[in-house]
C-alpha cells in the first residue's frame, strides 16, 4: 500500500490489523456481555459447533438455544462430561440480552476469520473435493510436523498468521494484506474513477 497514505483511514486501519494480530498470541477473547469468559475460537471448537448445525455457522436464523450452545462449547467452563454445569449455563446464559450476545459472539466468529489467508488459486475451476480440516492439518503436519490434534486446537487466529507466512515463503508474490486496508483502497479508486475525489 506505499504511497497511497493519503487515504483517509488506510493507516489506522492497518495499525489496527497488526495489534489484533499481536493481540491473537496473548490467548484471550474479550467476555461475552462482559460476563462470559471464552477461550479463543478453534478449527475443534468449528468442528464441533458445525456438526451440531449451530446457526452461527449454519447460515440459519439464530436462536437462544445456538446462542447458549455455542458460548457453551467456547466457554473457558466447558465440559463435556458434566451435564449439571452446562444446564446451569444454560440457565445463566437465558439471562443474557439476546441481541448483544449475538452480535458480540458474530464478532468473536469474525475476529477468527480476520487473518485468513486470501488462498492463491481459490477459484479454480474444478476445485479438489477434500474437506478444509485435512487440508488445514495438511498444512502444517507438512510443513511443521504437529499432529492432528495440536493444529485442531490452536486458534484461528494464530493458525492464519502461520498460513500466511508459509504462503510468503513458497510463493514469492503472495504477500499477507490487510482486508479492511484493501476494502478502503478499492473504495478510493472508484471513488477516483467515477469523479467523485
Amino acid at each position: 500500500m506505499a504511497g497511497l497514505d493519503f487515504i483517509p483511514g488506510l493507516r489506522e486501519a492497518e495499525a489496527k490489523y497488526r495489534d489484533e494480530q499481536t493481540e491473537a498470541f496473548a490467548g484471550v477473547e474479550p467476555d461475552i456481555c462482559e460476563i462470559v469468559a471464552v477461550l479463543p475460537f478453534t478449527p475443534q471448537m468449528f468442528i464441533e459447533l458445525s456438526g451440531a448445525e449451530n446457526a452461527f455457522l449454519a447460515q440459519k436464523v439464530i436462536k437462544p438455544v445456538d446462542v447458549a450452545q455455542f458460548l457453551w462449547r467456547v466457554s473457558t467452563g466447558f465440559d463435556r462430561t458434566d451435564k449439571a454445569k452446562r444446564q446451569a449455563f444454560n440457565q445463566y446464559v437465558s439471562l443474557l440480552p439476546f441481541d448483544q450476545a449475538v452480535d458480540e459472539t458474530l464478532d468473536y466468529v469474525n475476529r477468527a476469520w480476520a487473518t485468513m489467508p486470501l488462498w492463491p488459486g481459490g477459484g479454480a475451476a474444478t476445485p479438489s473435493a477434500g474437506i478444509w480440516p485435512s487440508r488445514i492439518v495438511d498444512i502444517f503436519a507438512s510443513e511443521y510436523g504437529w499432529t492432528e490434534e495440536y493444529i485442531l486446537n490452536l486458534p484461528f487466529r494464530r493458525l492464519w498468521q502461520y498460513a500466511n507466512r508459509v504462503l510468503e515463503r513458497k510463493n514469492e508474490k503472495y504477500v499477507q494484506r490487510c482486508p479492511e486496508a484493501l476494502r478502503l483502497r478499492a473504495e478510493w479508486l472508484k471513488s477516483v474513477n467515477s469523479g467523485q475525489n
